[in-house]
Parts: C-alpha cells; structure tokens; sequence
C-alpha cells in the first residue's frame, strides 16, 4: 500500500469515527476520469454501519511526483485544502450573516476531511455522483441551460470574494500571498513554442499568420499579463472547465451545477475564468449564437450575487470595468465598446435592461465591406423584446485617408440632421403615410473616429431581406425600389426649392475629396483584371471608352446640370431591404447612407439598373425603368408642392441620362467584380491598407453580367 494510500486510510478512520461508522465496513473503489483529470487518483468509498445510511464518499489522492510539482506554478493540494478548510468557512459566514436564501448561496460538494503530508497529500468530499451529478461528456459542446448554471455559479464564486475584500480588506494581501504563483516565465514560452508547433499542422493555411502574430506577441509578455488585476481582485477558480464541475438534471429541464477542484486558485480579474470557460469546452457554433449572450449573463447573475452580499456592483465593479476587462483580456476592439455604451444608453431611454441585451455578430456574405453587423434584442420582463441592428466601423484608418467618403460621419448625418428635416417637410405638406420616404428608425450612434456606431430598427426581424445580389431584378423589385429612389430625390429637391441656402450648406457637408490620379491607376487595375473576360470584338470599343476618362475630370458624371439632387450615392440592392407582401406586392426600404452627395439623379439610376439587372432584365425593362422614375419623381414632388414641369422637367431628365448615361458602363467596370463576388473572397477592410487591395478578378457571373453591360451600351451608341 503506498504512503498516500495509507493516509487515506487514515483519514477514513478519522471519518468514521467522527460520524458513527464502522472503519471495517468502508468500501474503495478506484476510478478513471477518461483523460480528464491528471493530478490525482480518485476513489469512491463508501462507509457502512448497521442501522444507518451508507455515506458515500469522494477522495482525492497526490499523484504528482517532486520533481514536476518543482515545476509546476500551482502549489494544487495545499490550495485546495485551504479552500474547503478556511476560504469556504469565510464564504458561508458572509452569506449567513447577510441571509443569503439557500437557492443562491455557494453550491459546493461537503468537505469531510483531509490530509496535509507532503506528497501524500488527501482530500475527502460527499460522492455527489451518488445523488446524479456527473461531469459534462468533454468532447461535446456546452448547450445554453448548461452553460448559463455554470457561469451562474461562477459569478456567485467571484462575488463571494468581491464582497470578502469589501468588508475586509486587509484580506487581499493575506490570501494574495497563500495563493501566490510561481511561473517560469522561460519554461513556460518553451512548452508555448512545442505546443504551437504540434498545433500548427492543423491550423489553417490562410491563418497561420496571424496565429504566428499572437504568438510573437507573448515573446514581451510579462507573466502576470492575463491574470494582473486591473479593476477589482477576485479569487478566481483557475481551471473552471466542464471536467471540473458536476452537474444534475433536473425534471424541469432546468440543470443544477457543482463547481470542484479548486486546485488553481489565484488573486486575479474576472474574465480568466470567464473566457477559460467559454473557450474550452464550446465550439464555434455554440459562440456564434451565445458568446455575447453568456458575457451578459455572467455580468448580470454577479451584479445579483453582489446585491444579495450587500455590495453595490455599479460603484465596485460596473459595467463599463467589466467592459474594459473584457477587452484587455480578449482584445475587444474599441468600436465594440463604444457600441456597448450605445445600447446601454438606448436601454435606459427605452426602459429596457442592459443585462438582458444579447448580441448576435453576422456576415452578409460579401456584400458588405465597412462595417461589422450586429443583431441585438433587448429584453426586459413585462415587454415587448426591441430588436435592433447595429453597424460597427471596421475600415482601417489607412484605407479611409485614400476613401472619397467620409461614410461613417455621412450615414449618422443622414440619420440625425437630414432625414428629420425631410420628415417636417412630409409633415408640412401632409404627405399621406404610404407615399413617405420609408427608413428604419433611428436610436443611436457613436461618432468617434474609428469607433464610429449606427444603431437603427432591426428590419429583418419585420420579415424585410436583402435581395440576392447573384439575381437579377424582377419588375415589382425593380419598381418598387425606383420608386423609393424617386421618394429620396424629391424631397432634396423640395427642400432646396424652400430654403435654397441649404444647398451650398449640405454640399459642404457632403463634399468629398477625390484623388483622381489613385483612381485612375485603380481603374486601369481593373481594367486590366476584367480585360481577360471581355469578348474579343469588344474590346477595342471599351479601350477607346477607358482612353476617354483620361481626360475627364473628377465630377464628371456627378455634376449637377438641371436640378441639384442629394443622392444616395450606393443604390443597389446590398443596401435595400425588401418584403414580399402576401397581395403579391413588395415593400422596399433604402439603408446604407453612407455615400450621399449633391449630384443629379441619373447617377443613382444607372448605378441600380447596372450594378443590379442582368441584360435579359434591361432587354425588356430598361426604357420602361426610367419612364417610371420619371413618373414617380413627379407624382413625389406634387405631394411636397413642387411643380416638375418648371423645376424638373421632361426635357431635363433626357439631357441628362444622355450626359450621364455611360456611367452605367462605369459602375459595370469598377462595380461588377465587387458587387458578384463569392463571400469567401470578399476584401476585409479591417486588414487591407490599399485601396488596389479591393481589385478583384472577376468571376464568371460578373464575366456573364459585364458583357452584358457592353452590349447595352453598344446598342445604346455609347460604345
């Protein structure tokens, strides 16, 4: 029998006594945890007496030899002896003496004994797998229930010694020093640099660099970096993983969890354990859909578990530390912060709570390269859920110095200042609703640079979708989204035919700033990524086009010729929402208006019908299209008082789709590769510091649909 074999023994004996057992009646069994526990040989133990209940016991007994606990940072089996013997006593002392319900007090496994010799060291638990606890099978993921009890007992963990501290708090150093860990730095970076070498045959090719970044990165590092307190201590758990907590399920379908093994505390911040948990035992699917959602939870089950100790969480640990913390441990980016102070002020101004906000992240597949995307609902008990949509700025601060448009600054203009103007004038002229510009509803936004927010009405949970780019229009699409287009015309026009001065005022505004050599070179880099595809007897035709813009200048086809007019700028159907009505008809909503300017009206024209149709759709819809913007332009203006025969006539629309028509075959060349590419080669803004680095080869739809653009113009005389 081995010495730690022994002294379980002993402990036994000493259990027995204390409780009334018999010592020849106790049953050992040995048990393997599969892999999952590697610093201990468990027992289940039974002690059995006549006339009573068997007591059913759980030990733990040292296993790790001197030489490897020499090396290792954790001094594990005193640490936990002193949790079950002195740290747990302290906890359950403050929830007595704050009468803490028994529902939310700390759910710990009963200590029965232990055995402090080194290196025969003993620990003995109640069996809770005796009363249906067992461990989460570790190679599945987390399911929500699951996940959401075990932050919540992590939280009541962290609480316990936020409040501990509070009350006493000469008892940070004194713990801080119990618990104090020894980490070789140079042991540590050499057993980081195996490990990365075993993980990186299976790391993605397209990712090994920016793994190899991270990793570099650590070279500096200093030991404490991740654990270092930056707001408030804690004692965190160290290893809080599914191997490492029971759990039971409930017949209600609800689940009771069990955390153990608290061989790893340390004096730290709360997010080791968060992200330790989340990151070790769920996989990517689980976090698309709950990542935000559990950071949420956890920061609102310890904002309860301070309340019910007495300890305010606003003025130890608020939000915006938890926020902070957040970010110097995973590197949330700064934009994600102030899109966290966004919601948090909308939550208060709609009465909603910040703690039941979740935060679903997506991508829209490459039709959307300057922001990242939020779906975010906000909840509260005894009201309607809010659900919103968030656009959070993603373009480098490289590729904005060479971009025309301020994009961020423009689309929270439109939001805040133009778009309310435009709803006095409907309101003065009392524009019946159905005929109004529609737009989602604005709530919010942050305009600090780099870190600009847009928060607007989640139109997608109202049944609207973005049409698929890789489809060509059909007519009741088509319509209905010119006559949006029309709805924004008209009422820049009516605004500057009422206060004219606004015209030089919004124009400065919205002026951009073009460097017409970087386009040129851009152009002729995409020149020459679309020449491979362009039919053999087309080319010299659209060589001659390209040969005239040399000479052209910056405004060319922006200019304003009759009528002045803020135009969208990116009309096309990335940026429209649309819902299919159940009498056959659809509804359209314009977004996206980040590239308004003061212009003429074919250029938006053009741009939808070419960036969006394919040939087959302009063989019979083209002259019918622009019929009916015309139309709708007119009955628009009418309904804000604005006669179109003497301020936009017939005759001016023609003159100017005959001067401005061959940007259609513009946006054909720049637009097309972009507009039709496949998600998984769309450009990221984040990481390119190049405009050039958004020059795509085209793929065979664009090849299909820009051929289909030169014959147009062919037919059209423009080619």
């Amino acid at each position: 029998m081995s010495n730690a074999e022994r002294a379980l023994r002993g402990v036994l004996q000493t259990i027995s006594k204390e409780y009334g057992y018999c010592d020849e009646y106790t049953t050992l069994e040995q048990l393997s945890t599969g892999g999952a526990n590697y610093t201990s040989q468990l027992y289940y133990i039974t002690l059995s007496a006549p006339g009573k209940d068997d007591l059913r016991l759980f030990a733990k007994v040292a296993t790790v030899s001197e030489s490897v606990r020499a090396q290792m940072p954790f001094r594990i089996y005193e640490t936990e002896t002193f949790f079950y013997t002195q740290l747990l006593r302290k906890y359950q002392q403050l929830e007595e003496r704050h009468n803490v319900p028994h529902q939310h007090r700390l759910a710990t496994a009963k200590y029965y004994g232990s055995c402090e010799e080194y290196l025969n060291e003993v620990l003995v638990l109640e069996d809770l797998s005796s009363k249906g606890f067992e461990t989460h099978d570790r190679l599945k993921s987390y399911e929500w229930e699951y996940a959401a009890k075990s932050v919540r007992e992590m939280a009541k963990l962290h609480a316990l010694s936020i409040a501990l501290f509070t009350e006493e708090p000469e008892e940070v150093d004194k713990i801080s020093e119990t618990l104090k860990i020894s980490m070789d730095m140079e042991q540590m970076k050499q057993m980081l640099k195996s490990m990365a070498e075993s993980v990186f045959v299976v790391v993605k090719e397209e990712n090994k660099a920016r793994l190899q970044s991270y990793l570099n990165s650590l070279e500096d590092m200093k030991a404490d970096h991740y654990f270092k307190v930056r707001r408030v201590p804690v004692i965190a758990h160290g290893d809080f993983r599914p191997s490492n907590l029971m759990h039971k399920n409930l017949e209600d379908g609800g689940v009771e969890v069990v955390a153990q093994d608290y061989q790893t505390l340390c004096v730290s911040n709360p997010i080791c354990d968060l992200f330790y948990f989340i990151f070790s035992g769920s996989d990517e699917e689980f976090r698309a859909k709950h990542y935000h959602q559990l950071l949420d939870h956890y920061y609102k089950e310890l904002c309860n578990a301070l309340a019910r100790l007495g300890v305010n969480a606003d003025s130890i640990y608020s939000r915006e530390d938890f926020d902070y913390e957040i970010k110097e441990y995973r590197n949330m980016s700064d934009a994600e912060r102030a899109l966290r102070g966004v919601l948090q002020t909308i939550s208060k101004e709609y009465g909603y709570c910040d703690e039941y906000t979740t935060l679903e992240q997506f991508s829209t597949g490459g039709a959307n390269y300057t922001s990242q995307l939020y779906h975010i609902k906000l909840s509260a008990p005894g009201k309607d859920d809010l659900r919103l949509f968030a656009k959070v700025a993603c373009v480098s601060e490289s590729v904005r110095a060479q971009m025309p448009f301020r994009i961020y600054e423009t689309e929270t203009f439109f939001y805040t200042q133009l778009l309310r103007k435009y709803q006095q004038l409907e309101e003065r002229h009392n524009v019946p609703h159905q005929h109004r510009l529609a737009t989602a509803k604005y709530y919010g936004s942050c305009e600090e640079y780099l870190n600009e927010v847009l928060v607007l009405e989640d139109l997608s949970s109202k049944g609207f979708e973005t049409h698929d780019r890789l489809k060509s229009y059909e007519w009741e699409y088509a319509a209905k989204s010119v006559r949006e287009m029309a709805k924004l015309h008209a009422l820049s026009i009516a605004l500057f035919t009422e206060e004219p001065e606004e015209v030089d005022k919004i124009s400065e505004t919205l002026k951009i700033s073009m460097d017409m050599e970087q386009m040129k070179q851009m152009m002729k880099g995409m020149a020459e990524s679309i020449f491979v595809v362009v039919k053999e007897e087309n080319k010299a035709r659209l060589q001659s086009y390209l040969n005239s813009l040399e000479d052209m200048k910056a405004d060319h086809y922006f200019k304003v010729r009759r009528m002045p007019v803020i135009a969208h700028g990116d009309f096309r159907p990335s940026n429209l929402m649309h819902k299919n009505l159940e009498n056959g008809g659809v509804e359209v909503v314009a977004q996206d208006y980040q590239t308004l300017r003061v212009s003429n009206p074919i250029c938006d024209l053009f741009y939808f019908i070419f960036s969006g149709s394919d040939e087959e759709f302009r063989a019979k819809h083209y002259h019918q299209l622009l019929d009916h913007y015309y139309k709708e332009l007119c009955n628009a203006l009418a309904r804000l008082g604005v006669d179109a025969d003497s301020t936009y006539s017939r005759e001016d629309f023609k003159y100017e789709i005959k001067e401005v028509r061959s940007y259609g075959l513009l946006i054909g060349i720049m637009m097309m590769p972009v507009l039709t590419v496949e998600a998984e080669n769309a450009p990221d803004m984040r990481e390119s510091t190049r405009l050039e680095d958004f020059i795509i080869k085209p793929n065979e739809l664009a090849a299909k649909r820009l051929n289909g653009v030169i014959n147009d113009f062919i037919k059209l005389g423009v080619l």
